[in-house]
């Protein structure tokens, strides 16, 4: 084997052409195919970083009446300690939550941090040892300990051992650090990503217990020797008693119990494993060039071959030599390679979409290079198959025959053209992947929004503290009350920022069209309806001032908008969308009519006084949905969890005559003038916003478009190799057609009409495959569909022009064959 590995790196030296173009081929397709899996295993396949991860699992509860089976939603308080009093399958229950944004002040300027919620006994169990201090211990919650990560410690304490016992109040509430974690902890995040976590009491009593709102993340650990299925059975079990004894809360929920690895990965492989299987397309094209160069190589030594085997060399024994030239080019494809992987990794980290689960974990690790040199041997092995299948089979007689001439017999010359079809084929169908995801990113990129997001300035906001609002007596956790000081800032925002030279507009809204968050749903009851709460239909809910849709230039089909004139002692009002006019009086006017929203115990039946265009919520791939505005001075005092945010966290909304105004510094200084506590963040323009809604589409156009380009390179060499080879393999045959009188646009045509042939082929098998393969993109397509005639058209025609283009090159220098030369090399 040593033998024959060192006389294929001497061929290889003696033909540096060939051997530059195959190491090329390969280096392309194991270097984006690296890249693609460094990816996948940092997202999707990266194990969890937690003792006995194989046995974690996620338990998540189900609506039961619900068409959608994939709608897992969390874990209540109470739920959660029925569920592990009467498990028998698992062990070492734990929860967890937020993973949000608050508000850290005491240390100083304020700072948005982002904070997790967890049981005492969670990050121990998950391997967490402090870099200093310790971790929370039961018992304590009342006394609000509190562990902060080593990046925030380094950021805002200055890495001071003397941290340990310093008090930190977040969002109003005042609690002591007792440890550090340290950095590169990650609990379904990104690691370090958290800042700060404080404990979830359990204890009878608590204002956490509650089994209405299923908001927190339960988790536990499968005893040993216990399956996913008998731990769901009886899970199950548990959730039906759970219904029988609490029906107001639990009769149609149930359990999903499911391991945190998948968990953790969510649908991002529906996303990720298109991508990979395109990127391996590109390696098998590689192969295809390769494996083609090879065959070349071995008609020219099919003398060489036939000797050998005349002197007793077996086929095995010839394959292997064979065999060896693949590996031999494997190993510079496997290094140059991997330095295009490097590349492609950085280049991916500075496109990559902002929240793109694992981004900063993608490097070139054991895995990876795991997989790289398994990648290359495969490819190396690949690229020589058919070569060794075809050069071992020796035949003296025939190689003394097809010596005559110097042309490769008609077999040989079929499984060449044949692989060139293959690579055309596999090349039209990552094109027209690619052709699609870019068709539909330009749809996007056009697609009316109904709003106009042109200089608007967004600021999200977080009123914190009993100054903006207060806990509810003797209710559950996500009862707050609001205090007329929320009501008094944002007359005060409003006004200054107002006076800000070169605004025009501004306004305050829970929910800004295609910017961070959500609306909260909720439901609506129309007058005179006799059905219960449970079966209401539900809108969104967006709470704004009046200058909202004014400030996003959004049109009035009827009525009119919200005004300063709806306050608290007025009539309640509320104006709705088109959409929430077709779902809630279709073929009616909704104008005038009255509906009640079930969003607190307070609220007032609202007149409708206007109907808006339907715009873009969240992104053009979604519907319209119905939605409802209200007035943010007419709002029950008492206010639910779900719908706090759209009061004490606010977006502000900044339309100017130039873009940028006003600055992030003259809103922050605005908003200490009034409350030095307070802290704005994440200020950005709404197009920024637009931009990353945008972002996913324009990721997956860009990662098919760049694996396609490679293919389109690859496929291009392919054709123009075989089409180069076919001149010099008929080199006697064009001397006696010129001698013959043969024109020089009949030679061309003799050259590029066979590729022609080639390549509609390559072209009807490559339609076939992609109207199988483009139905994986059919969920992320928007406004064309799979099969779109437009796309195939395009793409085959252009293939075709590569096709030819490639044909017409070697097709010109079969026109300056001397045909005396010809004739002489018979």
């Amino acid at each position: 084997m040593v033998r024959d590995l060192v006389h294929s790196f001497r061929r290889l030296l003696g033909h540096p052409g060939i051997a530059a173009i195959a190491i090329l081929s390969l280096a392309l397709g194991i270097g984006a195919n690296t890249t693609m899996f460094s990816l996948v295993y940092a997202s999707l396949l990266r194990p969890l970083p937690y003792p006995d991860g194989d046995r974690l699992v996620m338990i998540f509860t189900t609506a039961l009446n619900s068409p959608n089976r994939d709608n897992r939603g969390g874990a209540t308080t109470a739920d959660f300690l029925d569920w592990r009093a009467q498990s028998k399958t698992l062990e070492d229950w734990q929860m967890f939550g937020g993973g949000g944004g608050v508000t850290a002040t005491g240390v100083g300027l304020p700072e948005r941090i982002t904070f997790q919620h967890v049981t005492p006994g969670l990050l121990g169990s998950l391997g967490v040892r402090p870099l200093i201090g310790r971790l929370f211990e039961p018992g304590e919650e009342a006394e609000r300990p509190a562990l902060i990560s080593e990046a925030y410690w380094r950021r805002r304490f200055g890495a001071e051992a003397g941290v340990l016992g310093r008090r930190l109040t977040v969002d109003g509430n005042v609690f002591t650090i007792i440890g550090v974690v340290p950095a590169g902890f990650e609990l379904f995040g990104e690691p370090s990503s958290t800042d700060f976590w404080n404990t979830i009491d359990l204890s009878a009593g608590s204002q956490w217990m509650q089994r209405s709102v299923p908001w927190l993340a339960a988790t536990a650990k499968l005893k040993p020797g216990v399956s996913l299925d008998q731990a769901q059975s009886e899970l199950s079990g548990i959730a039906a008693n759970l219904a029988r004894a609490y029906p107001d809360t639990n009769l149609h929920r149930g359990v999903a119990v499911t391991p945190m690895l998948e968990a953790r990965n969510g649908r991002l492989g529906s996303i990720l494993y298109p991508l990979f299987g395109a990127v391996g397309f590109v390696l098998l094209i590689a192969c295809i060039n390769v494996a083609n160069l090879l065959l070349a190589r071995a008609t020219a030594r099919r003398r060489e071959i036939s000797v050998r085997a005349a002197l007793g060399a077996s086929r095995n024994r010839l394959m292997r030599e064979f065999l060896s030239d693949g590996l031999v080019l494997a190993v510079p494809g496997i290094v140059a390679g991997l330095a295009l992987a490097y590349g492609g990794i950085a280049l991916f980290r500075a496109v990559a979409p902002q929240g793109f689960p694992g981004a900063g974990l993608v490097e070139l690790n054991l895995p990876a290079l795991s997989f790289t040199a398994a990648a290359g041997a495969l490819a190396g092995v690949l690229a020589a198959l058919f070569p060794a299948l075809d050069g071992s089979k020796a035949d003296v007689t025939e190689a003394l025959k097809e010596g005559a001439r110097g042309s490769a017999g008609r077999k040989r010359q079929r499984l060449r053209s044949s692989l060139v079809a293959g690579e055309i084929a596999l090349a039209m169908i990552l094109l027209v992947g690619a052709g699609l995801a870019i068709n539909s990113f330009l749809r996007l990129q056009n697609h009316g929004l109904g709003f106009d997001p042109h200089n608007v300035t967004v600021a999200q906001l977080h009123l914190t503290g009993k100054r903006y609002m207060t806990d509810a007596p003797q209710r559950e956790i996500d009862i707050r009350y609001v205090e007329p000081a929320v009501a008094r800032f944002s007359e005060h925002l409003l006004r200054e920022v107002s006076t800000v030279p070169g605004v025009e507009n501004a306004a305050l809204a829970g929910n800004v069209p295609m910017g961070p968050g959500a609306s909260p749903g909720v439901r609506i009851r129309v007058a005179a309806s006799s059905a219960s709460d449970a079966e209401l239909r539900r809108a969104e809910m967006n709470v704004v001032t009046a200058g909202f849709f004014d400030t996003l230039s959004i049109p009035l089909r009827r009525g009119r908008y919200l005004s300063d004139r709806d306050v608290e002692g007025g009539a309640w009002v509320a104006v709705v969308n088109e959409a929430f006019v077709r779902e809630f009086f279709p073929g009616g006017d909704a104008v005038g009519q009255v509906i009640t929203l079930v969003a607190g115990p307070d609220e007032r039946p609202r007149e409708i006084v206007g109907v808006i265009a339907d715009y873009t919520q969240y992104t053009p791939r979604m519907a319209a949905r119905p939605e409802v505005y209200t007035s943010h001075l007419q709002q029950t005092r008492e206010i639910p969890g779900t719908f706090q945010g759209q009061r004490f966290r606010p977006k502000l909304l900044v339309r100017s005559h130039v873009a940028g105004i006003p600055k992030a510094e003259t809103i922050a200084k605005i908003v200490a003038d009034f409350d030095k506590d307070l802290a704005i963040f994440d200020v950005k323009t709404l197009q920024q916003h637009v931009a990353m809604r945008g972002a996913p589409a324009r990721f997956y156009a860009n990662a098919l478009g760049l694996f396609s380009a490679i293919a389109l390179v690859l496929a291009a060499i392919g054709i123009y190799g075989l089409m180069n080879y076919s001149v010099t393999d008929r080199f006697h045959e064009i001397g006696i057609r010129l001698s013959l009188g043969a024109s020089r646009p009949q030679i061309i045509w003799l050259i590029v009409s066979y590729g022609v042939k080639l390549a509609s082929a390559g072209l009807v098998l490559g339609i076939a495959g992609a109207l199988v393969a483009t139905r994986l993109l059919d969920a992320m397509l928007f406004g064309v569909k799979p099969w779109d005639p437009f796309t195939f058209l395009l793409v085959t025609g252009f293939l075709l022009a590569v096709a030819v283009t490639a044909c017409v090159i070697p097709a010109m220098r079969a026109t300056v064959i001397d045909p005396v030369v010809a004739l002489r090399q018979e």
